[in-house]
């Protein structure tokens, strides 16, 4: 996945998640708002804000290239290991 933007869980409602992933939805990609509680690979406690589904860290990387975010601390890719 790529992650775009990551929220709190505490003080941020699934809402307002949600809101912010389809603010950036753009660029031919759907962004999602992920609850990183159940999933290795992620800090709980978060909204992860990404796009998901990608096959490799290149495509990862094209995602933030293609949106205009640069690659870095604002978008970043990370491989779900699965549920914890």
């Amino acid at each position: 996945m790529t992650v775009l933007d990551s929220l709190p869980q505490q003080g941020t409602a699934p809402e307002a998640a949600v809101a912010r992933a389809s603010d950036l939805s753009k660029a031919g990609f759907t962004v999602s708002a992920v609850d990183t509680n159940g999933l290795a690979g992620l800090n709980p406690g978060f909204f992860a804000i990404a796009v998901t589904g990608l096959g490799s860290q290149a495509d990862a990387y094209t995602v933030c290239d293609r949106m205009g975010i640069p690659r870095g601390a604002r978008c970043y890719p990370r491989e779900i290991q699965g549920a914890r």
